[in-house]
């Protein structure tokens, strides 16, 4: 999987540029560490080109946010498509997460989060 990270610097965007298969999870739960080690209050992760996701993923994506959310920042979903919606859904998480539909949204919705603080 590729990613390309754009850092905004209280914000950072990373741009999941392949779907997400089971060898790149541990890359993705790296991106996540990573970019919170690095100083990000707010990470965007935009899913427009993923079209599934699994267990893994999942974890990673739930301890990012539940970092952040303790430093009292966020983590953003973005470009999310119906199945990974119904996921999260399914599994009682869907509310506990910030969701854009477009990656313009979401980076919006951290730029308004900055400043309220």
């Amino acid at each position: 999987m590729e990613f390309q990270v754009c850092d905004y610097g209280l914000y950072k965007v990373v741009m999941l540029l392949e779907g997400m298969g089971k060898a790149e999870l541990g890359e993705l739960d790296a991106i996540i560490k990573g970019q919170i080690q690095a100083g990000a209050q707010y990470l965007i992760l935009d899913f427009s080109t993923v079209q599934t996701i699994n267990s893994a993923a999942i974890g990673s994506i739930i301890l990012g946010n539940s970092i952040l959310k303790a430093r009292g920042g966020r983590l953003i979903m973005v470009g999310c498509n119906e199945l990974i919606k119904g996921v999260f859904k399914l599994i009682g998480y869907l509310e506990k997460f910030t969701i854009a539909n477009t990656l313009p949204e979401g980076i919006e919705m951290a730029q308004n989060a900055i400043l309220r603080t």
